[in-house]
């Protein structure tokens, strides 16, 4: 389990999905209902064992959650209201662009490959390590078929069954943003 998340936590960053101290991941452990979570200020492409800290998935002790990514809450609200087991959080540049020119609530991807996968993409609002932020994503994800969503102004939190199918749906959410941001940008310029 730890050394996917440290070759995920790789890809984020060789792919620009994520930078510096940016973004977390979890994996639930459900034998014995806990959470596999990113340290608060870790640099996910370098992790090290001491980096993740297993925590039970209801708070039972402070000083140990204060040790865990900021976004526990939202980890902890996604494990209780969805059954996936992985979830990637990652501050993926052209989906936060996205997030903030899109119309609405929703963001559609327009190429086939992205709508065929995702279709509709929620975005949702929060402060940073907010419970509203948690309530809201866990929301989107329950919600929702595509298994992410868009943090606005943010960025993407996407789970799955496991942290290959999580990161995925990031990196493609990452790439229909992306095709959506310049095909703007090329019917401006014509």
């Amino acid at each position: 389990m730890f050394t996917d998340m440290q070759d995920y936590g790789k890809r984020l960053v060789q792919y620009g999905l994520n930078s510096g101290n940016a973004g977390n991941m979890s994996v639930r452990i459900d034998a014995s209902q806990s959470l596999l979570i990113t340290r608060t200020g870790t640099m996910l492409e370098e992790l090290l064992r001491d980096d993740v800290i297993l925590l039970p998935l209801i708070s039972a002790n402070k000083n140990d959650d204060a040790k865990a990514s900021s976004e526990l809450p939202m980890h902890r609200a996604i494990c209780e209201a969805t059954s996936h087991k992985a979830i990637i959080h990652a501050h993926a540049p052209m989906a936060i662009v996205m997030s903030l020119v899109a119309k609405g609530d929703v963001f559609e991807p327009i190429d086939i490959e992205s709508a065929c996968y995702l279709k509709r993409i929620p975005i949702v609002t929060g402060a940073t390590a907010s419970l509203e932020l948690a309530r809201n994503v866990a929301q989107a994800l329950k919600d929702n078929d595509s298994n992410v969503c868009i943090i606005k102004g943010h960025g993407v939190v996407a789970a799955g069954g496991t942290l290959k199918e999580a990161y995925s749906l990031l990196s493609l959410t990452e790439l229909a943003a992306k095709i959506s941001v310049v095909s703007r940008q090329m019917s401006v310029i014509k």
